[in-house]
């Protein structure tokens, strides 16, 4: 798995436990709502890369630090460093 998508899905994850919708989420953090939307649908979208202040926009709305994001302390999955090969992979947490 790739790094984008797995900020995808760590969003897509955070959104629904904060009971917003992208739109919501969209208007309190400041960014186009089809930012939000081409950040979760990148496989759509064919978008490459997220700005790390897009990212600190949205985590900062969901009142969580960039830390935290990519941590396992929470219930849904973390991202994890690099591997030997250079991708990236998430691991569910239980």
């Amino acid at each position: 798995m790739k790094l984008l998508e797995a900020i995808g899905i760590r969003i897509k994850k955070l959104i629904e436990e904060a009971k917003l919708t992208q739109y919501e989420l969209a208007k309190q953090a400041g960014i186009p709502r089809s930012t939000v939307w081409k950040i979760i649908n990148q496989d759509t979208t064919k978008v490459k890369t997220v700005k790390i202040d897009t990212v600190y926009q949205i985590t900062a709305t969901l009142g969580i630090s960039l830390k935290d994001f990519c941590s396992c302390k929470t219930r849904i999955p973390r991202i994890v460093c690099k591997n030997a090969i250079g991708t990236w992979s998430i691991i569910p947490t239980v």
